[in-house]
């Protein structure tokens, strides 16, 4: 999917930090300079999961190629909104990074299929696989000083955006979870969100609680120097489970155990286990088939109290068991009497 996003470069700034001196996948000359002063920082969210691959070029008024500027750059991950601290103290490697070989205002991050014309092996990087909710901090240097506009143009498979996009969460009902609104790039960012369904603090972008009884699009309008910016994004609220072990079932030794369990969702795991605490002695007790379905058969050998845990596990919420009570009682032998009849004959004499 192709997007181009017009920047315009200027000799302005201070990036108050020292970088990693390395070599990334072997293809350019190093990373930026140590006090590196007229750069520009570009946040680049994934919308959805791909290959990100993209190109800076320098264009004139009439948008045509300049073919000048030299544009190294580095570009770091942004996990849980703490990019920046990591490379104020210089502690976060970066996943890519490219000192032009070429200083001909052409850059980026491509395969060698999808270079855009005029384009340098030296001055790019390979495709970077990335997955959606992933976030990048971008410096761009201005080694040469010019003063252009440049075409930063998206066109691997992931969708992305450089508007402050903050991921979706899923949380179990009754929890809560922590947002951070990635506005990153924003000079002084204040923020006010439009929908406060349990929200612990509306005007703030850092470490929000939030905690909706449904799941809820949430909407923040970001307002700073650059613009008005609206960030949506879901908080989607699971129930926790509530699985069904089945009824419980007294039977005779020997006769089949048929258990009948159901599941709250279709997509959760599940596991039967059983309990035979008071039954000696240990019993065997097996599951066809084995592993067991929702509905398994179950031969034990022993006359006892069994008892059938049924865990069912939604990825989200905790763990929530059922269990279901089965007596197989002892065989008895039933003597059946048989009745004597007897008949009594009395002798009468002759007379």
């Amino acid at each position: 999917m192709e997007q181009t996003h017009l920047i315009t470069i200027k000799t302005l700034g201070l990036a108050q930090f020292q970088t990693h001196q390395v070599i990334l996948k072997g293809v350019n000359s190093g990373c930026l300079l140590t006090g590196e002063t007229v750069s520009t920082f570009i946040t680049i969210s994934i919308v959805n999961s791909g290959t990100l691959e993209w190109s800076l070029i320098g264009v004139n008024a009439a948008g045509n190629p300049t073919n000048n500027g030299c544009f190294d750059w580095i570009m770091w991950p942004n996990v849980n909104n703490n990019g920046c601290n990591g490379i104020h103290n210089n502690t976060l490697p970066p996943v890519a990074c490219n000192w032009n070989g070429m200083c001909n205002g052409n850059t980026g991050m491509a395969s060698a299929a999808n270079y855009p014309p005029g384009a340098s092996s030296t001055s790019y990087q390979p495709p970077l696989n990335v997955n959606a909710g992933d976030q990048f901090i971008l410096c761009l240097s201005n080694f040469s000083y010019t003063n252009q506009n440049v075409n930063l143009n998206f066109f691997g498979t992931a969708q992305v955006t450089c508007n402050p996009t903050t991921p979706d969460q899923t949380i179990c009902l009754g929890s809560s979870a922590t947002v951070n609104i990635l506005a990153i790039g924003l000079t002084n960012p204040t923020y006010n969100w439009l929908v406060t369904t349990g929200v612990s603090n509306p005007t703030s972008g850092s470490n929000v609680i939030v905690t909706p009884t449904d799941t809820t699009m949430y909407v923040v309008e970001i307002t700073s120097i650059e613009g008005v910016f609206l960030d949506t994004f879901y908080i989607n609220v699971v129930p926790p489970p509530t699985p069904n072990a089945g009824p419980d079932q007294i039977l005779c030794q020997g006769t089949a155990i048929h258990l009948s369990g159901t599941l709250s969702n279709a997509a959760s795991t599940y596991t039967w286990g059983h309990i035979t605490t008071g039954i000696t002695p240990n019993p065997t007790v097996t599951y066809i088939p084995n592993p067991p379905s929702l509905t398994p058969t179950v031969v034990v050998n022993q006359a006892g109290t069994y008892r059938f845990v049924l865990t069912e596990n939604n990825g989200v919420c905790p763990a929530v068991k059922d269990t279901v009570q089965v007596l197989v009682s002892k065989q008895h032998t039933r003597l059946v009497g048989l009745a004597l009849h007897v008949r009594v004959w009395q002798m009468v004499p002759l007379l």
